[in-house]
């Protein structure tokens, strides 16, 4: 949990899934009614009827109906001692976390996050005011005691709840716009000249190759290599949507393009020219671009983009694009396999690029006059 998932959540109704608290639980030094607060907190949202994370933020005053105010804490459980004391007293282990996130202004919440897990949860012996083998449940806004034939439904076809829906396209990561699953491509295959018709850039050069220019003698002809390598290149980013009510865990898109269709797929353009040659010299050591990873096959491009974790209703945009090029025109097929740790089968997707490729033969001077605008 970070400030910006929390601030998703100050525009949020409390539920089954939230509860703002102002005041801290009373706990170091508490009597057992007091800490009983606490405990039964924690019990009602582990038996809640819902599909994904519960939350409670302590030092967030309620605004129904709008923005919720960080009020911040300045009182703090220590999460070993707090996770200990809960769980010796449960009739099962249960696992959540308490943590603190500091938000903007120097104010800290403290945030209670309960998983969804098997149920029902109850105490083993009474304490405070809770009664022992009693099923506290959390409804709407309040708390209440399940009935008998509740508690009998808990569980009861748990896992048909906890699958995420996955929507995926491919998208422009400048627009921040998605662009389906049929993407239309318009580019160039540029025709150069050979590199004997091609001028050397810059002052003669003295005998024996040694020279007191800087400048890189072969720049016109990386300019035409650069120009013929480029601008067939098409950058493709991904848009995976989280249409369910659960957080998709480590999200993983695999993209496969028949190296039969597509000349050419690679995480980053080709490296620009330049006109200086111990630059030029340089090799490139950047590594790939975070989230991204490629590999060819015999007769297949796959190229791998990793999404993290995807909250529910959220979309979860790749940080970097890749880039796919053809020098003909073509409908070449993609297919796509969405993956995630807590999607038990994964996602089958078929798409379509069509290239419409405009065939240009360019000249030395074109070459020239483009080398010496720069």
């Amino acid at each position: 949990m970070d400030a910006s998932q929390i601030e998703s959540l100050l525009w949020q109704s409390e539920s089954e899934t939230l509860d703002f608290k102002v005041q801290p639980y009373l706990f170091d030094g508490a009597t057992p009614e007091q800490r009983g607060e606490l405990i039964k907190d924690i019990l009602a949202f582990a038996n809640a009827w819902r599909q994904t994370d519960a939350h409670i933020l302590i030092g967030v005053e309620e605004v129904k109906r709008g923005h919720s105010i960080v009020r911040g804490v300045d009182q703090h459980i220590e999460n070993r001692t707090l996770t200990t004391f809960v769980v010796s007293k449960l009739n099962r282990p249960l696992s959540f976390s308490y943590s603190t996130v500091n938000m903007e202004g120097g104010k800290r919440v403290d945030v209670i996050t309960i998983p969804v897990k098997e149920r029902p949860f109850f105490l083993k012996e009474s304490y405070g005011r809770l009664a022992a083998n009693t099923v506290y449940i959390r409804r709407g806004e309040t708390t209440a005691t399940a009935d008998p034939a509740e508690i009998a439904q808990m569980g009861v076809a748990r896992d048909t709840h906890i699958t995420p829906v996955l929507d995926f396209e491919f998208a422009n990561l400048e627009e921040r716009q998605g662009i389906g699953m049929t993407v239309p491509v318009s580019c160039r295959n540029v025709e150069i000249p050979s590199n004997s018709q091609i001028d050397n850039y810059g002052p003669d050069y003295a005998p024996f190759g040694s020279s007191l220019s800087n400048e890189n003698e072969h720049y016109y002809r990386d300019l035409a290599r650069y120009l013929r390598d480029y601008t067939h290149l098409f950058p493709v980013g991904v848009a995976i949507r989280n249409g369910s009510t659960v957080t998709a865990e480590k999200v993983v898109a695999r993209i496969r393009f028949d190296a039969r269709e597509v000349e050419t797929v690679t995480l980053r353009p080709p490296k620009e020219p330049t006109k200086d040659r111990m630059l030029r010299a340089m090799p490139s050591l950047a590594p790939d671009p975070e989230g991204l990873r490629l590999e060819k096959f015999s007769t297949t491009f796959e190229t791998t983009v990793s999404l993290g974790d995807i909250q529910p209703g959220i979309t979860n945009w790749s940080r970097h694009p890749f880039f796919i090029g053809s020098r003909y025109t073509i409908n070449a097929s993609v297919g796509v396999t969405l993956s995630a740790h807590n999607l038990r089968v994964p996602i089958e997707l078929a798409g379509t690029f069509v290239f419409d490729v405009t065939q240009v033969k360019i000249t030395p001077d074109f070459i020239y006059q483009m080398g010496d605008s720069e």
